[in-house]
């Protein structure tokens, strides 16, 4: 069973430098190789193989679906030889990580705000925000559907 992701993106400081979401994002799609997943990242165990993801750019001025992926693998556990082949920018803080691939830049990037009330991940939050925090959301695959139709 495929099951559906939001990755969240956002702003993280490492010592003085700032590494902002949109960073972040180009460095992924440019490598296509990993994303870090924290220690205490919900449902970092079904995270699996031939899962689909959803890119999405927190902060203000984005709020926005900017991007789509495919999982790889199954989450891996972050062991000191692991941290020498990826990158510390997409590994900061984190205990597991999953390959991804088969990514797409959206044209359209597709603003939260004008679809909370039809997605069934934000249309009974009335704080829609709060939903999207944690660095990943299981989403269903109609909201997943949803989302990629109006980015076309």
């Amino acid at each position: 069973m495929i099951n559906y992701w939001i990755f969240v993106i956002g702003n993280r400081r490492d010592g003085h430098e700032l590494f902002e979401n949109k960073t972040k994002f180009n460095k992924v799609m440019k490598r296509n190789m990993v994303w870090g997943l924290g220690w205490r990242t919900p449902n970092v165990r079904r995270i699996t193989n031939g899962d689909k993801g959803l890119f999405y750019l927190s902060g203000n001025g984005w709020q926005c679906i900017i991007g789509q992926f495919e999982i790889s693998s199954e989450a891996i556990k972050i062991e000191t030889d692991n941290k020498q082949n990826t990158s510390p920018i997409l590994l900061y803080g984190a205990g597991y990580f999953v390959r991804l691939k088969k990514f797409r830049s959206f044209k359209r990037y597709v603003k939260i705000a004008n679809i909370k009330n039809q997605l069934e991940l934000t249309k009974k939050s009335a704080f829609w925000g709060t939903v999207l925090q944690g660095g990943t959301r299981k989403i269903s695959e109609k909201d997943f559907n949803y989302i990629l139709n109006i980015s076309r």
